[in-house]
């Protein structure tokens, strides 16, 4: 939690340091996806991921974008209920 406060404040005073590289879209995606399968198996949940994307490859930052994806999948299985979906829409 701490961590996250720190980060919050790099990021309000310009000083988050990026790690650029060009990053394969699905690959990045699908490996969030799958690191949380087995868990939202275990809720009977449905977490599945679907992908419109126009560039395979973009130039970002990997760690800070996994991050972001691991919490956003991570509080959907948190807050969805028993026997839920949880749709992962990629555009």
């Amino acid at each position: 939690m701490l961590g996250n406060v720190l980060d919050l404040a790099r990021i309000e005073n310009n000083k988050v340091e990026m790690e650029y590289t060009v990053l394969n879209v699905h690959e990045s995606f699908e490996n969030c996806v799958t690191m949380f399968q087995q868990q939202a198996e275990s809720k009977n949940q449905t977490l599945s991921l679907t992908e419109q994307i126009l560039y395979p490859y973009v130039y970002m930052d990997a760690p800070h974008l996994s991050e972001v994806c691991l919490n956003i999948i991570s509080n959907a299985i948190k807050y969805t209920n028993t026997g839920g979906t949880i749709s992962c829409n990629v555009l």
